[in-house]
């Protein structure tokens, strides 16, 4: 609509670059007091896009995770040693060899834990692993290491990812979106409960997709959030819920989730 009624009145975008705001007030002609509602409208809806979540859902998550205590991250609290020695297992469970521990440090935040930077002496890679203090999980990965032409398609990346996953306990998680980008393939993962889509305690694996090995791991929001929950009965069916929405839209499957409100 708003776009409409700036093609209806001729708006001249290069007012905004050619005139300082305050230009519009001078005068006041019928024509400056319309071009100056319109650059309100223009802000007002700016600071409105401003509160749309992502897409992915990660907006939401991002904002709300660093305001609660974490419910997934349990365990007795470990030294840096043993720490340590996680970290280097991780990594060499995620397909790296030939590692030696550059640096060390602790990190303070939501999750305290230790961050370790790994190199690998057989390709030269850095390889950054944090681990949780208490309990010993694995909060994130990177391998920053070039990676080669593709050899997997997103398939067999997101069969590895999958497997990944299991291997680490984390049996009851379905792929929820899928990027490819730069011979890599990102998958997010989400927690299921009863059938239900908890979309708060979600992890991202990256796949290289040179070798299947996995480059990337993301699991913040997951430790943040993930517990067992005490799920409402829902107050719409899916019949319902489909009538809801607008007819310029094709519905594809149906299913309940949980997202933060």
């Amino acid at each position: 609509l708003l776009e409409t009624r700036l093609d209806q009145t001729n708006f001249r975008w290069s007012t905004l670059a050619v005139r300082p705001p305050g230009s519009f007030m001078a005068g006041r002609t019928a024509r400056a007091s319309t071009e100056l509602e319109q650059l309100a409208e223009l802000g007002n809806f700016d600071r409105q896009l401003q509160e749309v979540p992502s897409l992915t859902y990660d907006g939401p998550f991002s904002d709300h995770r660093l305001q609660v205590a974490p419910k997934g991250v349990t365990g007795p609290r470990l030294s840096r040693s043993s720490a340590q020695a996680k970290a280097l297992a991780f990594a060499r469970e995620a397909g790296l060899r030939d590692l030696r521990v550059a640096s060390s440090r602790r990190t303070s935040g939501p999750i305290p834990a230790y961050s370790f930077a790994l190199d690998s002496t057989r390709d030269g890679a850095r390889i950054t692993v944090d681990v949780t203090e208490k309990g010993g999980h694995i909060v994130q990965m990177l391998n920053d290491r070039r990676l080669a032409a593709a050899r997997l398609n997103a398939s067999q990346a997101l069969r590895k990812a999958q497997a990944f996953l299991n291997r680490h306990g984390l049996k009851n998680m379905l792929p929820t979106y899928s990027l490819s980008e730069a011979n890599a393939q990102t998958i997010t993962f989400v927690a299921t409960q009863q059938g239900v889509l908890l979309y708060p305690d979600q992890v991202k694996v990256k796949v290289a997709l040179d070798n299947g090995d996995i480059v990337g791991w993301d699991a913040l929001s997951y430790l943040t959030n993930h517990h067992s929950r005490r799920l409402p009965r829902p107050r719409l069916d899916e019949s319902a819920a489909r009538s809801r929405v607008s007819a310029d839209l094709q519905v594809g499957r149906g299913r309940l989730c949980v997202i933060p409100t």
